[in-house]
């Protein structure tokens, strides 16, 4: 299969470069020597992009539904082996602090920054799929529907920095969350950055990601006032919550670029959830890698607050004053 440039956008949506530099990760299967390593991705991209069933895509090409079957497997498997180099959790400083100057230069419609420190927003995700077989209820989710959920932190521009699929869709994002390796990354980029002196030369904040009020309240979270507010806490609110909804904003364009996601996922459990994984490296492969920055080298301070209120009332004073 040979495509011109041009062909590449249109058919896959993909830029020629990201194109090749899938085709680098893809291994040669022994399975389909007559079929190359582009041809295949093709065929796993159009699956992606298009959302159409095994049956219907083997139809259109041309080849047995089992070859596109197998096919995608493979395509899956290649993105999952590759997903560690493109989806990564900060670990330094100078990645840390990068990250929270995406954030700090965002702005509103009116061109205000927005003033939110943080380094990532999280989120979780409900992904529609068929009734796994022998699973019960296990899959069954709130919202009436079969679903595998998922955990997503996401930087400024939409990267996924980190993704976890369950095998269920009964747990909530607090209990994904809880059970994840994620608390433990959190502690260890405070580590790694430490608590700040902010441009106001007035607040210290460590680094932190900003969620909604299903995840718990920590120094590590921070989320939106609740209850009866002020106008100061509607304020706080409104801005912090325009950054929050930057990770929902995420799943939109997965599921705009990918209608596989429009639909239940009807391959195995095993492979469903690895989709998920294999088309987030696809979208990070698309934005890129996030530039970093040069950091100067300040002194970390201690923690001030005993309280992750007392913190939330001293980010709500940076972002507002």
């Amino acid at each position: 299969m040979a495509l011109e440039n041009g062909e590449i956008e249109k058919f896959v949506g993909l830029k020629p470069e990201h194109f090749n530099q899938i085709i680098s990760h893809c291994r040669e299967h022994e399975r389909s020597p007559k079929i190359s390593t582009a041809a295949r991705l093709f065929i796993f991209l159009k699956f992606a992009r298009e959302g159409r069933s095994e049956n219907m895509l083997a139809k259109d090409i041309g080849i047995c539904q089992s070859t596109v079957s197998r096919i995608i497997h493979e395509m899956i498997d290649d993105l999952v082996a590759v997903a560690p180099h493109y989806i990564k959790f900060p670990t330094t400083k100078e990645e840390i602090v990068a990250l929270e100057r995406g954030f700090l230069s965002k702005c509103d419609h009116w061109g205000r920054p927005r003033n939110v420190p943080c380094f990532g927003t999280i989120d979780g995700k409900h992904w529609a799929t068929e009734h796994p077989p022998h699973s019960g209820s296990l899959n069954a989710n709130y919202k009436k529907f079969f679903s595998y959920n998922s955990l997503f932190v996401c930087d400024s521009d939409g990267r996924v920095m980190y993704l976890e699929v369950s095998e269920l869709g009964v747990n909530n994002d607090a209990q994904l969350f809880r059970d994840s390796p994620l608390p433990l990354m959190l502690h260890d980029t405070v580590k790694a950055a430490g608590y700040r002196l902010l441009d106001d030369n007035i607040t210290i904040l460590p680094p932190f990601l900003v969620g909604d009020n299903g995840f718990g309240f920590t120094k590590h979270i921070m989320q939106p006032y609740r209850g009866e507010l002020s106008d100061e806490q509607m304020r706080f609110n409104r801005k912090l919550s325009a950054v929050r909804v930057s990770i929902e904003n995420v799943f939109g364009r997965m599921n705009s670029k990918f209608q596989v996601f429009d639909r239940n996922l009807k391959l195995a459990p095993h492979y469903s959830r690895c989709l998920i994984a294999a088309l987030s490296v696809v979208h990070n492969i698309q934005l890129g890698p996030f530039p970093l920055c040069d950091v100067v080298n300040s002194a970390m301070m201690s923690d001030p607050y005993g309280t992750p209120e007392e913190m939330r009332i001293a980010l709500k004073n940076y972002m507002l004053g």
